[in-house]
């Protein structure tokens, strides 16, 4: 089966952006100095959780934060360019599609619960001169068609190790190649 290359990324974005935080088992949770330092939990911030999974580090926490969010994201922005990262202007798994770093806040309706959600969802990568990852996705969402929730903030981070994170770009490669329209 193969499918149009805007279908391919955008079945990677889900996977990673919208699934993959949000939809996996969480290893136990534990305090923060077990994982990597990148994972940053802002000095407000509620329900806070540390965990691994399949080689990550990851976090998320709640956040009561107006939309478009700008003081959580500058103030993490800030501490990860203190820390020596580099915010990508790219989604590291795909390349040729622009980061919210670029384009900014996207909206999109959320079918994987048993009520319809519309998400406004800002996400972006940053990489350290050793290629680790580090994804923040900040995430707003209310049943669709009810009134908009723009204060609640989810906030999921995970740290992706080089070798993992090389590992991941390898397997997105692969798998555009395979399902790369035939003309």
């Amino acid at each position: 089966m193969t499918f149009p290359s805007s279908k391919i990324s955008l079945v990677l974005a889900v996977l990673v952006f919208g699934i993959w935080p949000y939809g996996c088992g969480r290893g136990a949770s534990s305090t923060s100095s077990e994982y990597a330092a990148a994972l940053l939990a802002h000095p407000q911030a509620k329900d806070v959780e540390f965990f691994k999974r399949d080689g990550t580090d990851q976090l998320t926490y709640r956040l009561e934060e107006k939309f478009p969010a700008s003081g959580i994201i500058g103030w993490t922005s800030q501490k990860l360019r203190e820390m020596g990262w580099e915010p990508l202007s790219y989604d590291y798994l795909n390349p040729h599609l622009p980061s919210s770093h670029v384009k900014g806040w996207d909206k999109f309706g959320d079918a994987t619960r048993p009520t319809e959600y519309t998400v406004h969802q800002w996400g972006a990568d940053w990489k350290d001169r050793s290629e680790n990852i580090v994804r923040y996705v900040f995430r707003y969402s209310y049943p669709r068609g009810g009134p908009p929730n723009l204060t609640d903030l989810e906030v999921t981070a995970v740290y992706i190790p080089a070798p993992l994170a090389k590992q991941n770009l390898e397997a997105a490669q692969k798998f555009r190649e395979k399902n790369k329209p035939k003309n």
